[in-house]
């Protein structure tokens, strides 16, 4: 391809890290890397920064030679990290920054400081989470000061955490100690936080008195602590709210997610009369589909797709492997990740 006139896009960059990660093919993963760098766009692509971090964490090659490949990006490697769960490489990414006279630009320090945090909030780790957020504060505003992109990773983390308490506290700090406005983001945050832990008459006293309109995320996230909690007469307020102020391929998801807590609950009628509402109102849910990895091909599989060549074959040893299941003794359950609608 590169003898020809053809240039190399993202997706072939991914792909060709992707075979250098498999081979452990840590120089030639190197190579490849130093000629994305001449192509500044391509290192944006989300599929090259997810296959140069599997690149450098799994090879074996280690993080010693690769700083001078990552140090003018390297908060590209810190979300990448973040969302693939290479804790160790974004902690090693953090130390080599600290250590570079990039240390001293306050904006890069915070910028740090964030996407540390945000990392191990996305992956569960909570508590080491709070603990950077803490380093931030023990400068006392000296230097590095938190912002609103600082506290929404904290209560991201206090959120899944379940760390109702200290969310409060952090979210009541921001304006008080720090002078940071919180936006519909943070009251998103909170409202997802208390759903979660069951608390729906504080979330909603929340959402009432909040002093910016409530959006489709902070709804949404009030509508999901109902699915974790089954609240269903919460669940279909909420729902009607949305349907009256969304558009309908807008609203698609969330009366979905009201007619599979509706099918929890053994409620078939209202799952009948949702379904008929979904169609007079032209709300369509797109087909949920996977993909699976295959000998080095992916493989795309959709919801009542029939457009295979072999599709009457496929459909029929599932009916008898579920003939099967069912004779066996299996129960299917209903909840609101199997049901089709």
């Amino acid at each position: 391809m590169e003898k020809s006139t053809a240039m190399p896009d993202g997706y072939t960059y991914s792909c060709v890290l992707n075979g250098c990660v498999k081979g452990g093919l840590f120089r030639e993963g190197q190579q490849l890397h130093g000629k994305i760098l001449k192509q500044w766009s391509l290192l944006e692509n989300v599929f090259v920064q997810t296959n140069l971090v599997n690149l450098y964490s799994t090879t074996g090659g280690g993080y010693g030679a690769v700083w001078k490949l990552i140090r003018s990006h390297w908060w590209l490697f810190l979300s990448a990290c973040a969302e693939l769960g290479a804790l160790d490489l974004g902690k090693w990414i953090h130390s080599s920054v600290v250590e570079t006279s990039q240390f001293r630009n306050e904006a890069v320090l915070v910028s740090l400081y964030n996407a540390l945090i945000h990392m191990f909030a996305k992956q569960g780790y909570a508590p080491k989470a709070l603990t950077i957020f803490q380093q931030m504060e023990s400068w006392g505003g000296n230097d590095v000061r938190p912002d609103g992109i600082t506290f929404l990773g904290v209560l991201f983390a206090c959120s899944h955490a379940g760390y109702v308490n200290e969310g409060y506290r952090y979210f009541r700090c921001m304006e008080e100690t720090w002078g940071v406005e919180p936006s519909i983001e943070h009251y998103g945050c909170m409202v997802d936080m208390l759903s979660r832990a069951g608390l729906f008459d504080e979330a909603v006293a929340l959402v009432e008195t909040m002093p910016m309109k409530p959006n489709e995320a902070v709804w949404g996230a009030l509508l999901g602590g109902c699915k974790i909690h089954k609240n269903v007469r919460l669940a279909s307020t909420v729902a009607q709210k949305l349907a009256a102020e969304l558009e309908p391929d807008r609203a698609a998801g969330y009366f979905v997610l009201l007619s599979n807590l509706y099918a929890t609950d053994k409620r078939w009628r209202d799952v009948v009369i949702t379904r008929q509402k979904m169609f007079k109102m032209g709300v369509k849910k797109p087909p949920g589909q996977s993909k699976i990895e295959a000998d080095g091909t992916i493989h795309n599989f959709l919801s009542s797709d029939i457009t295979h060549k072999h599709a009457c074959s496929v459909y029929e040893m599932l009916g008898l492997l579920t003939s099967q299941a069912k004779l066996q003794g299996y129960q299917p359950r209903i909840s609101g990740e199997e049901l089709i609608v």
